[in-house]
């Protein structure tokens, strides 16, 4: 493990934020979907949902601040074959691990479907959160690239490829399901960049706020304008239409984008005791293995009957959230202390 001294406790901490509210919205994932829209526990489920639902965005952003920040060395040879191939044995195994419960559950492990589970696992057909893992990966293997511009770009020639990220990436996906800018045709409908790409943006949003952070009340009033956008369009629209429109929950509208530019700018005003910190930093050492390991501990817990519905979804949802995430630190704790796995599957 890395000394804690050299840790930055700032990321740590939005780490710790980030994984915590994936558990949340995973958790409280059904009780969105399958909640009648308008009952108090729909409203509960979407205010849990759009709190937390800057979760993998942030993730980005602390990548992009760590893995950017200039004068940190980062070699080919180690981005590929000591960053990028752990990452990729560890979603490997992971992802072998869930085809191998599905089988098993389903009642069908046998030869035939573990081979054909292989098969389908090498071309990325994975567990369904596993999306942030493909995500990271691109991230990864444009850092040549982007710690050059990072390094060279000033401080406006930042914000200019900011704000046409910001156009492309989050403004303009958005409105393209709205009139008159759905009407739009030819190659129009390809000048948006797509959610996977849009992860690089998020890791340089990341940089630029480490290098240039906003001011508490800046960071405040992108946090409540971001919560408010994300929650109450999702509320509007969902009434209107009677079911969940996950339009403006989505990781690139510009409600949850200003919700993380909100929660990663407070984090550095957040003052952490001793104690808190070490958790934070422990939590944050841990979060890879939370992140892959976390829908296991979900599934079982449904297989029991403990699922969100079990108690108003007010409390169950952050209740259940914290009793995952100590079931994974269980994880974390044991695979931690066996050589060859704590290196390179969590």
């Amino acid at each position: 493990m890395a000394d804690t001294k050299k840790r930055n406790l700032i990321i740590d901490l939005i780490k710790t934020i980030a994984i915590f509210g994936v558990l949340v919205i995973h958790v409280g994932s059904g009780v969105l979907t399958q909640t009648e829209v308008s009952t108090f526990e729909w409203f509960s489920g979407l205010f849990w949902g759009s709190l937390v639902r800057a979760s993998v965005p942030l993730f980005l952003m602390a990548s992009g601040a760590v893995m950017l920040a200039p004068g940190k060395p980062l070699s080919l040879k180690k981005l590929y074959f000591h960053n990028i191939s752990r990452i990729v044995v560890a979603m490997l195994v992971w992802g072998f691990g869930y085809k191998i419960y599905h089988l098993v559950v389903a009642g069908q492990l046998n030869p035939s479907m573990i081979w054909y589970s292989v098969k389908r696992l090498l071309l990325f057909d994975q567990e369904f959160h596993f999306y942030y893992i493909h995500m990271i990966l691109l991230v990864y293997v444009f850092l040549p690239v982007t710690r050059i511009f990072a390094e060279k770009a000033d401080k406006k020639l930042l914000e200019h490829a900011l704000c046409l990220w910001l156009a492309l990436a989050v403004v303009y996906p958005t409105l393209r399901a709205f009139s008159p800018f759905s009407l739009l045709s030819g190659l129009t409908g390809q000048w948006a960049i797509n959610l996977t790409f849009a992860s690089i943006g998020y890791g340089l949003l990341g940089y630029y706020l480490r290098q240039y952070p906003l001011s508490l009340p800046k960071g405040a009033l992108c946090f409540g304008i971001g919560f408010v956008l994300t929650f109450g369009l999702t509320l509007g629209f969902s009434l209107s239409a009677g079911v969940l429109n996950e339009l403006f929950l989505q990781g690139t509208s510009f409600g949850v984008c200003l919700l993380a530019v909100g929660i990663f700018s407070l984090a550095p005003f957040v003052k952490l005791s001793n104690f808190c910190g070490r958790a934070v930093t422990y939590l944050s050492k841990a979060s890879f293995c939370i992140y892959l390991s976390h829908m296991f501990i979900l599934y079982l817990l449904t297989s029991l009957g403990i699922t969100a519905s079990v108690l108003p979804a007010i409390c169950s949802v952050p209740l259940i959230s914290i009793l995952v995430l100590f079931v994974c630190l269980v994880i974390y704790a044991v695979l931690s202390k066996i050589p060859v796995v704590n290196k390179w599957i969590i």
